[in-house]
């Protein structure tokens, strides 16, 4: 700290009070330059001189919360090189934290907050740290910034040039860059109108821009929003511009972290919050293949310490939450689940242990959690618990069932007064009510098939690599009697059992081809073949007829091959590709996973495409192990000629890895749901 300048020492506070006069003579003690301001318009006035390097703001309780964030936020707005800011509240609730972030807030304490605690956060500010940024530039002007790059590029600063629109929301997507700069005059359009429009997606809203503007024009014509601003390059230093792009990238950096961070974590304890906590048990639970391992779903509900305890204000009960969490995760271990999923209810889902494991995992969670006294506004507490675990032996597409049996173990816990921990094991369902749901859309699939009660939706396939090609595949969907749609899901493979897919797959084929009529020459679509119009010695005849009736190429068509129907009939498979081929119609071979040796079907079946699964696409970022298992399927892929679509993709997150391993296009529910219209860009132009 000696040696540090002394501007770099200084710290304004804005707070009044005994605890905030107790704080600042704490950060005087530890040697730290500090201005208190007992009111905003004092405490903008000893900020605005740019020498502190951290500013603290203390929320007094009120109405005028929302009031001094927002003035602070615009103070943050108008400074050259804001500071580090750090947020003292009460209040706990998303919204105040969301807007203390906006305001360009590096940090969100829950009071009480104690001096070392305040000045662990403080921390970062009082070290000098050079960041390294990845910048890309648009702009058609031949040596746009020429001579500045070079001096950013010495600071340690990427910078990345295209001059072709098209490109940049591709390249934006696979390079993940940290700022953006922007010529203010393109032939194509306003610098800062395609700004504006990286703003509105939802994944680069705070994304920051730099529009340059000609040294004889204004920057004031331009149109900035929090995320950006203008200059004119030759009328600022070499380093007025590396200090621009460090204040801009940085809290921008920042800011994305924190907005993530409180997106999955709830705001008081800390854990995965209920959103998310959800979201990951509506995803498939894997029992494994060991008969002797279970997964399970520990509720743990705290009793109702605002009714139990009303002498504890709300600050208090939050933090009581919070150090039951603490000890929850400690007891529980790194490799579970925990999450807050209610008000006063944790849930925990364990996989891997044994029955015997499990229960004595609740036991220990119920006694621990019970038994432990918090010493909270000079009186001690105890906080009554209830466990309900609910276990399965078998593998779920949906923990939802575990869910709901884990809350219902919890209320039977609750009011059992002689045990307080409930085990349930989730059961199969009954046959009978299974033949009987499947018998019902058997009966409605027949009528379906007889009325067209089907309906097409479209799902586009958009190229990694610039392709500005027409792709989607076709999907079907199926009315049941109040008009709601039936995924396919549910009927296909019931379909296919009972004979009826093959007259399923001309009608969609027939529909699909006259849409094609409609669409033109550019559109190619995609459409899955199911077993059983494999061994369909009369589709080829009828493909042909229908083709050659709606004067459509066959190079229009797609044919998607599942991986399951392959293995069940590779003779069949292949005859069927053979044929479709030489009517100019392509293959794709789809639901490939990471367990698949492609190579092998690339023997039998002429494909062009291969599409990846879900269970290789799902949390890949995270996955080292999926990552060479995919560049291993690209690999095979070019090696046959054949281009790779990798399915499912819910988020930009994976993005840049496939971009990395040589996918060459993309579908899912992140360029758009599917849709009965056909209106996806897939040329950067209006369609």
């Amino acid at each position: 700290m000696e040696s540090m300048d002394s501007s770099k020492q200084a710290v304004v506070y804005l707070g009044a009070g005994p605890v905030a006069d107790e704080q600042c003579r704490w950060l005087e003690q530890a040697g730290l330059s500090v201005d208190q301001a007992t009111d905003i318009t004092r405490f903008e006035k000893m900020a605005g001189g740019g020498r502190a390097a951290a500013l603290i703001v203390d929320l007094s309780p009120g109405d005028s919360e929302i009031t001094c964030i927002d003035a602070v936020g615009r103070l943050m707005a108008g400074l050259a090189a804001p500071p580090r800011l750090i947020f003292l509240s009460e209040r706990a609730d998303q919204e105040i934290r969301l807007r203390a972030v906006r305001a360009g807030g590096d940090c969100f304490l829950l009071k009480p907050v104690t001096p070392p605690m305040l000045m662990l956060h403080l921390e970062p500010a009082l070290l000098a740290v050079t960041h390294g940024y990845r910048i890309l530039l648009i702009g058609e002007s031949p040596g746009l910034l020429s001579e500045e790059v070079p001096a950013l590029q010495q600071q340690g600063v990427m910078v990345k040039q295209i001059e072709n629109v098209s490109q940049a929301l591709l390249t934006v997507i696979n390079h993940a860059p940290d700022l953006l700069m922007i010529e203010q005059e393109l032939s194509y359009c306003r610098g800062d109108q395609l700004g504006r429009m990286f703003h509105q997606l939802a994944e680069y809203a705070d994304l920051p821009v730099i529009y340059l503007v000609a040294d004889n024009a204004s920057i004031t014509d331009v149109s900035t929003d929090h995320a950006s601003e203008a200059i004119c390059p030759g009328s600022i230093s070499r380093d007025e511009l590396v200090d621009r792009i460090d204040r801009l990238a940085e809290s921008a950096r920042v800011r994305r972290n924190r907005i993530r961070r409180l997106q999955t974590c709830d705001v008081v304890t800390e854990l995965m919050n209920q959103q998310v906590f959800l979201q990951r048990l509506e995803r498939r639970i894997v029992v494994g293949n060991n008969p002797q391992r279970v997964a399970a779903l520990l509720m743990i509900e705290t009793e109702n310490i605002h009714q139990q305890h009303p002498q504890l204000s709300p600050q208090s009960i939050n933090h009581l939450m919070k150090m039951l969490a603490s000890q929850l995760a400690a007891l529980v271990g790194p490799a579970e689940l925990v999450a807050r999923a209610g008000d006063y209810t944790f849930g925990c889902l364990v996989t891997g242990r044994s029955d015997d494991e499990v229960r004595q995992l609740g036991d220990f969670l119920g006694h621990s959690l019970s038994s432990r006294i918090f010493d909270v506004e000079n009186c001690s507490v105890t906080i009554g618990c209830n466990v309900g675990v609910a276990m399965t032996h078998h593998t779920l597409d949906s923990g939802m069932p575990l869910y709901f049996l884990a809350h219902q173990a919890c209320d039977e816990a609750r009011l059992d007064v002689s045990c307080h921990v409930n085990v349930r094991v989730l059961e199969a369902v009954g046959s009978y009510k299974k033949n009987q749901e499947q018998q019902q859309l058997l009966s409605l699939l027949e009528d379906a098939v007889e009325n067209s009660r089907f309906r097409l939706v479209f799902q586009p396939i958009a190229s990694l690599r610039g392709s500005a090609d027409e792709k989607y595949e076709v999907l079907l969907r199926l009315q049941d009697d109040s008009k709601e749609l039936v995924s396919p899901s549910r009927f296909v493979s019931l379909a296919d059992d009972h004979g009826l897919m093959k007259g399923i797959d001309r009608w969609v084929v027939g529909q699909a081809v006259q849409t094609l009529r409609q669409r033109g020459n550019n559109a190619c679509f995609f459409v899955k073949i199911s077993p059983g119009t494999l061994a369909d010695t009369g589709f080829i005849p009828f493909l042909k007829a229908c083709l050659e009736r709606n004067s459509v190429a066959g190079n229009q068509l797609v044919f998607e091959l599942s991986v399951a129907s392959i293995n069940a009939g590779i003779r069949q498979a292949a005859a069927f590709s053979r044929q479709v081929v030489r009517l100019n119609c392509a293959i794709s071979i789809e639901h490939c996973d990471s367990d698949l040796d492609v190579a092998r079907l690339y023997e039998h079946i002429p494909a062009t495409y291969v599409k990846l699964g879900g269970d290789m696409i799902r949390d890949l970022e995270g996955d080292h192990g999926r990552q060479l298992q995919l560049v291993a399927v690209v690999q095979q892929s070019i090696e046959h000629d054949a281009e790779v679509i990798a399915g499912f993709v819910e988020s930009a997150a994976c993005l840049k890895l496939l971009w990395q391993s040589g996918v060459q296009y993309i579908q899912g529910n992140f360029l758009q749901e599917p849709d009965e219209a056909l209106g996806f860009d897939f040329g950067g132009s209006e369609t």
